[in-house]
């Protein structure tokens, strides 16, 4: 899928339709970081799971941590239907497109975007 954002591989693609729908039933605003990055982790077949394994990092503390940021996303009164990335969920994205450029790859993947939310102010304690 080309979008401004690089040409997204599927798997990518699949992870921020679920943040959207995560977003529209929890009532968020936007689309944050942490809606990326726990739809990237809960998704079926997904790498970013191993990807934590094999750097030995605990993932339901991780799931826990990014619960726990979700849980302080201010509710709308009403399900936002089309909710849009926030500027800093745009910036993460922007930035896995320069990571995908800097590899020389084609497509931007869950790997690039992972490296993308690792520097997200937002995720900074998720990440540390």
């Amino acid at each position: 899928m080309s979008t401004p954002y690089g040409n997204l591989t599927d798997k990518t693609t699949e992870a921020l339709q679920h943040a959207q729908s995560d977003v529209v039933q929890r009532r968020h605003a936007a689309i944050e970081p942490a809606h990326i990055l726990f739809s990237l982790m809960t998704q079926e077949g997904g790498i970013v799971s191993s990807l934590f394994r094999r750097a030995n990092k605990d993932e339901k503390t991780i799931l826990s941590g990014l619960a726990g940021i979700l849980a302080r996303q201010p509710k709308l009164a009403q399900a936002n239907a089309q909710p849009g990335l926030s500027s800093e969920s745009q910036s993460v994205l922007l930035k896995a497109k320069d990571e995908a450029a800097t590899m020389k790859d084609d497509y931007v993947s869950a790997e690039h975007v992972l490296l993308a939310l690792s520097e997200s102010p937002s995720l900074s304690t998720i990440f540390k």
